[in-house]
């Protein structure tokens, strides 16, 4: 027989567990559509960098990406997107791995950003367990 303690356990974990899967059905929903708005900022310099452009003084003067936008994956596109925010965010390392997206559209990048974003949460507590476990180990030798 459970306990009411067991009890009441089971049935936290239960809510906690419907609450996380309506967040995430949330989430999901809203990247297929207003989502990477922050996306972009990092996007738009892997493009300055494809481009040639430092982005920085391309900021600064209110230089835009040059037209048409050619992507290795994706459709060429004339204008850059507009109402997004253009503004030069990455940080310094951040160039060399958005820059990876900035070969694909726009559309198809913040897809490929939330698969990655969607994989990271799960690898990383993963990660961190077994980072654990063997730092435990090591103590107990």
């Amino acid at each position: 027989m459970i306990s009411t303690n067991n009890r009441l356990r089971y049935i936290v974990l239960f809510g906690i567990g419907v609450y996380a899967l309506v967040a995430f059905a949330r989430i999901i929903s809203l990247a297929f559509t207003i989502g990477g708005i922050d996306f972009h900022a990092y996007w738009y310099d892997g493009v300055y960098l494809r481009q040639g452009t430092e982005r920085y003084i391309a900021f600064q003067n209110g230089v835009e990406a040059a037209s048409p936008m050619e992507f290795l994956i994706g459709p060429t596109i004339d204008v850059p997107i507009e109402g997004l925010n253009n503004e030069s965010a990455n940080p310094t390392l951040g160039i060399l791995l958005f820059g990876i997206f900035a070969t694909m559209s726009f559309e198809i990048a913040r897809i490929a950003w939330m698969i990655v974003n969607l994989s990271l949460i799960i690898v990383t507590p993963w990660l961190v367990v077994r980072y654990f476990r063997q730092v435990v180990d090591v103590k107990r030798d």
